[in-house]
């Protein structure tokens, strides 16, 4: 017998190929354009030591070091704006951060102190509700600005955009207040500074308690926000400890905001003879640019007609102080027209204020069909429109409907002989059964639309009677004392005049609309009295909705004529960043710039006479400075997601308030989902929790950018809704709309079915015939014919049916955003909360994680 070796568990295993499964040529596609390292590059690495890299490491870290001080240098120094803090109370009284500001101040050893706040002057000028103290510390050497944030949060919110650190201010003994805690949302929305809090009055807490109160609120402030440091005040001595961390904590960069150049107002005034509106304040970011536009928060983009060199009100360390006194005494002045001009623009280089394409409305494209055209057209749909027919043998006692089942049996590549007898007899029993579960779906579907109809009336009429039961509170003793029984339908009509039955009802259709497309995404019912290929003549559709081409240029509205498009907006969005970095190093430009730092009075051009007096005092004015092409109009991009606090169905086209980093207005937004596909999902609601690309017609916006949405009320006050950042501008991104006609299978034989109600006449389906069916349960299939003129329509599928399946068939359409773009005035609104917020422990892990998805947003 021959012997044959077996391998064992110990054989040896080779190690197989790297290339595994790809072949010769895709090993050298994936090397295509690669090149041999040179000799000069194996001699460079061979010649950096030990030393030379321990010597690299030690500059990049002075590199490092010297940025950050830089960094620090730029801000309170001589050449440089004050270091602005905000405080910001917790709690409903603000005499905590008043008492705080007074004993920072004090701290400080001020010299030349400042005082602003808010109010009108009798030469005509006004100071916007911003700064409350300026002065020179002489402990830190540095020009510092400290305001109490008041207790309007869109106040706050301004105030926070140019704020170099937030100080938060809670008492020992009291808990967050509610609209706090929103403010806090919104900050956290919107991207916040450099954060300290501040815990003060514990001296007023027994000893034992302290440590406890301490861990509580060093935790609960981490948690909301990790970069946070935590300061305690418990005896006087801790108040410079407190000012000395807040003036060298490292600051958290905003990056939108150091890109921008912005002015904060300190004093303003109007020129009625000129329409210049003129604003004193510091220059803070980049380099102002004269020839730039400026943005004016209700107005607009406007023009500066010059930049006037002003009298710092701040003194710095070498200046005496008479020379102090007559500084701040010169600063008046500062406006007229004796005053220094330190930039004027020129037209060579000054950007223009078109926002909008001028369209000719001549110079449009005309194309009409030919005559051979039409003759085609109408010779395709009478073809298609032509009753066909075909002999085929039956058996005898067949009726019409079973002998139409045998004529498509012949075309089914699957369908073998012995199937046709069971398409030829069905079983009694399972067609009744089949029936009388269609004829149930049927009557849910009347019964559903009855109910939820649009009009609401069934619904009211509910209402109206259960008005009198929910009212029937009267004591039997009042009624004999009164001498009268009280008419229950006139006290339904009282009830009745307290109510908005006209808002009521828009309510309860926004409601029925909301839950249907929830619960039946798209679909919609088919008129019965109107031709569905009339209804539907804007739709088309997609073989797939990925993959198959829509050409962006095709049908525009008229008012895309009107905005701008670019060719790469990425690659204008660096440059301009870019052209703004550097534009210090330009010779060129030299003339048209003034430094960071500097303490000037902006003249802004062909202002209205009736602008001053729509600005709210109570709300701070910062003047922004706005990149190239930041004026001009398109379509942008917004990806939000609905806020926690807000728990009820946005529609789109809904009326919003927009507040980006550098405006505030109106829009009407279209939502649609954020897919990477060329063709992205029309939304018809943002649901609670959910996240969408909200897309509007606006100003261009240079992202990264953060964006805050709110819904105004009738009594003027705002809710915020979403929050979320700027995607880009494109005017080429296709939101498609879907809508899924629904039909239900009335007989089913293996991969052949009867459907009903989707159409109610065979001209529709002889329309509709191309385009591909769907079923909710998988199955793909197509139109072959109609049965009779009611709208019934032999289908075939892919696998056989099932009865309680839904037969759809998606059509879409392109939709647009509406030009509904209005610049929101700057007033102190109130904004409130739809649902309670929580404060404490609990809330700070969600607050945490929407801050992240923020972030993620803006990265």
């Amino acid at each position: 017998m021959s012997h044959r070796h077996e391998a064992g568990p110990l054989k040896q295993q080779n190690k197989s190929h790297k290339t595994r499964f790809r072949t010769k040529g895709q090993r050298l596609d994936r090397l295509a354009g690669r090149t041999i390292a040179t000799a000069a590059s194996r001699k460079k690495k061979a010649a950096d030591s030990k030393a030379a890299r321990k010597l690299k490491q030690t500059q990049a870290r002075a590199a490092k070091r010297d940025a950050a001080m830089q960094a620090k240098r730029r801000i309170g120094t001589t050449n440089a704006p004050p270091y602005f803090v905000l405080l910001v109370h917790l709690q409903e009284d603000t005499q905590a951060a008043i008492n705080l500001r007074d004993q920072l101040v004090q701290a400080s050893v001020p010299k030349g102190v400042h005082n602003g706040g808010g109010g009108a002057n009798a030469d005509g000028t006004w100071v916007p509700d911003a700064l409350d103290v300026s002065f020179f510390s002489t402990r830190l050497k540095k020009k510092m600005s400290i305001a109490v944030a008041s207790a309007n949060v869109l106040a706050t919110l301004e105030l926070t955009k140019v704020a170099d650190t937030v100080v938060f201010v809670g008492k020992a003994y009291e808990e967050v207040a509610e609209d706090r805690q929103l403010l806090i949302n919104c900050l956290c929305a919107q991207g916040v500074p450099t954060t300290v809090h501040v815990l003060t009055d514990l001296e007023e807490l027994p000893q034992k308690k302290r440590s406890d109160v301490k861990r509580t609120f060093a935790k609960e402030a981490t948690d909301l926000l990790p970069d946070t440091t935590v300061q305690f005040i418990e005896k006087p001595s801790d108040y410079q400890t407190c000012l000395w961390g807040i003036a060298n904590k490292k600051r958290r960069t905003v990056h939108w905001r150091e890109a921008r150049t912005h002015v904060m107002a300190e004093r303003v005034s109007y020129d009625a003879a000129n329409r210049e509106l003129r604003v004193t304040g510091y220059v803070r970011g980049p380099s102002l640019n004269v020839n730039a536009l400026v943005y004016l928060p209700g107005l607009g983009a406007r023009q500066m007609s010059r930049v006037l060199q002003a009298t710092e009100p701040i003194p710095s360390s070498h200046k005496s102080k008479k020379s102090n006194q007559a500084s701040m005494d010169a600063t008046a002045e500062a406006g007229s027209d004796d005053a220094t001009v330190l930039a004027a623009p020129t037209p060579e280089f000054q950007h223009t204020l078109q926002s909008e394409v001028e369209v000719d409305p001549l110079d449009a494209e005309q194309t009409f069909p030919t005559e051979e055209e039409l003759a085609q057209a109408d010779s395709v749909q009478h073809r298609a429109m032509t009753v066909q027919t075909r002999k085929v043998r039956v058996p005898k006692g067949f009726s019409d409907y079973q002998a139409s089942w045998l004529i498509g049996d012949d075309d089914d590549e699957d369908d073998d002989a012995g199937d046709n007898d069971t398409s030829m007899a069905m079983d009694d029993e399972d067609e009744d059964e089949m029936n009388a579960v269609h004829k149930d779906i049927w009557e849910a579907v009347k019964g559903a639309k009855y109910v939820g109809g649009a009009d609401g009336s069934d619904a009211d009429s509910v209402n109206m009677e259960r008005g009198p039961i929910a009212d029937e509170d009267d004591d039997d003793d009042d009624l004999e004392e009164r001498e009268y029984i009280v008419d229950p339908q006139e006290r339904a009509k009282a009830y009745d005049a307290t109510m908005d039955m006209t808002e009521e009802e828009k309510e309860l259709k926004k409601l029925r609309a909301a839950t249907e497309d929830f619960e039946f995404p798209d679909e919609i019912d088919t008129p019965a009295d109107q031709p569905a290929r009339v209804r539907f003549a804007k739709y088309r559709g997609l073989q797939s909705f990925r993959h198959t081409p829509w050409d962006p240029r095709e049908d525009l509205p008229p008012q895309y004529a009107r905005i701008f498009k670019f060719k790469n907006f990425d690659h204008t969005r660096r440059r301009a960043i870019k052209d703004l970095a550097t534009q210090d190093s330009d010779e060129e430009l030299q003339p048209f710039l003034v430094g960071e730092g500097t303490y000037v009075t902006v003249c802004i051009a062909d202002v209205p006479e009736d602008y001053p007096q729509s600005v709210d005092i109570n709300m701070p004015l910062v003047l922004w400075v706005l990149m190239e092409h930041e004026n001009k109009m398109s379509v942008v991009h917004f990806l939000i997601k609905m806020h926690p606090t807000y728990n009820e169905p946005i529609k789109s086209k809904e009326r919003l308030v927009f507040q980006t980093g550098t405006r505030r207005f109106y829009a009407e937004p279209i939502f649609s989902s954020n897919s990477n596909g060329n063709k992205h999902k029309f939304e018809r609601f943002l649901q609670p929790g959910a996240s969408a690309v909200a897309t509007v017609i606006a100003p261009v916006v240079y992202p990264p950018m953060p964006v805050l949405c709110f819904k105004e009320m009738e009594d003027g006050s705002q809710l915020l809704v979403a929050s979320g950042a700027v995607v880009n501008v494109n005017p080429d991104r296709i939101v498609v709309k879907r809508i899924r006609l629904s039909g239900y299978p009335f007989k089913i034989n293996k991969r052949s079915a009867v459907i009903r109600h989707m159409f109610f006449n065979c001209d529709d389906i002889h329309w509709f015939r191309p385009v591909e069916l769907t079923t909710k349960l998988g199955r793909r299939g197509h139109i072959k014919e109609s049965l009779g003129t009611h709208g019934h329509m032999k289908c075939v599928f892919d696998q056989q049916l099932k009865a309680h399946d839904t037969v759809l068939l998606n059509l879409y359409k392109r939709v647009y955003p509406k030009w509904k773009y209005e610049e929101a005035k700057a007033q102190a609104t109130d904004v409130l909360t739809l649902a309670p917020l929580a404060g404490g422990e609990e809330e700070g892990e969600p607050e945490e994680q929407e801050q992240e998805d923020n972030d993620d947003m803006m990265e």
